[in-house]
């Protein structure tokens, strides 16, 4: 956990994908308001990129949404601090030209979504002449009119990551071209369509940690690797102080193994502050041999929660309470929760009081 919030993971998994090299793959999981899809990887081939991606602030973002290769593409105007996170409502078509023919269309969008915090939702909240337009997708059909397409797009969750949204059944004969539009800071690097394939593309394995160790690690610089990426935690800079005096004060979990709490989804967690690393290792030897002709991608699939000390988080000063699921059953919490999180960082040591 490189900042200043709590991390509560409930489960972890290593889940290896053997496919073709022409198949791409990718989890349905984006954010997004429930209902929530089945969180499934599945198999994509014969993508097409748009022709042509001109953005409502006459900028051409065709060459930046061509591949997946760190040129992100610019978001909509900026909005001003407090407001971060947040653009001007912005459009970004895309022109795919013909689409007769795909039989399951998926749209990919891989990209990286500028998060906002409370104190952003605050001051939104007290403007109502600010618009907030969650990602939506339009389709234009051969009359030249907009129509809204019926689907939930979601945003990427934080970091750069890829997005699948189902098109089958969706779009009207003789669409071409099709509208995002939103008011969140969202920088994409590939926009593509592309068709599903059957799941017999791809196997998918999925394993357990067999070790995994809590423990002290501190905190890592966080910068930008190159202009308009976002900002990631530098492994090889490490500080033993926070860049913050306070922190969410309580009871963690307390060092050592953990791999009782990650195994399954049950709502026992490992509770992790600012500094802790939570290392985790997967047996090769659980996975079997790649098949000849095939390539496999890894993916890391995580369940749980996060809380940040933002002022204008309810308890987010504390540790407690615990996300709902976990007030169920104490007795893994009393033997567990034993480490002592002060809420004055310059109290703190490597090894935080335990009782």
């Amino acid at each position: 956990e490189e900042l200043r919030e709590v991390l509560y993971l409930d489960e972890a998994r290593l889940i290896a994908v053997d496919h073709a090299p022409d198949v791409e793959v990718h989890p349905t999981d984006r954010l997004m308001p429930p209902p929530y899809p089945a969180s499934e990887i599945w198999p994509l081939a014969q993508p097409r990129i748009p022709k042509l991606a001109m953005g409502s602030d006459g900028v051409d973002r065709t060459q930046a949404v061509s591949a997946i290769d760190g040129n992100f593409a610019p978001p909509g105007p900026l909005r001003p601090p407090p407001l971060r996170g947040q653009t001007h409502p912005h459009t970004l078509t895309l022109d795919f030209g013909s689409l007769e023919g795909l039989r399951e269309p998926v749209l990919t969008l891989t990209g990286w979504l500028q998060w906002g915090d409370a104190s952003t939702n605050i001051a939104m909240s007290q403007n109502r002449s600010l618009a907030v337009i969650p990602l939506t997708l339009e389709m234009e059909t051969p009359d030249g009119n907009w129509h809204p397409v019926p689907v939930t797009v979601g945003r990427p969750a934080g970091k750069t990551k890829t997005i699948a949204i189902d098109l089958t059944g969706k779009l009207h004969p003789g669409t071409k071209r099709l509208r995002l539009q939103t008011s969140f800071e969202l920088r994409w690097d590939r926009i593509a369509l592309l068709e599903r394939v059957p799941r017999s593309a791809a196997q998918i394995h999925s394993i357990k940690p067999d070790h995994a160790e809590l423990g002290w690690r501190g905190y890592s610089e966080i910068r930008s690797r190159a202009p308009h990426h976002p900002t990631t935690p530098d492994w090889n800079t490490v500080n033993q102080q926070p860049p913050w005096r306070t922190t969410p004060e309580g009871w963690a979990t307390r060092y050592g193994d953990v791999r009782e709490l990650v195994d399954g989804r049950d709502g026992k967690l490992v509770l992790l502050g600012g500094g802790d690393a939570l290392d985790l290792r997967f047996a090769a030897s659980a996975l079997p041999p790649v098949p000849p002709g095939k390539v496999r991608s890894f993916f890391f699939r995580s369940v749980g929660w996060d809380k940040d000390a933002d002022h204008n988080v309810v308890d987010g000063d504390t540790i407690e309470p615990l996300p709902v699921l976990a007030e169920a059953d104490d007795e893994w919490r009393v033997r567990f929760n034993t480490r002592w999180i002060p809420g004055d960082t310059g109290a703190q040591s490597a090894r935080p009081a335990t009782r």
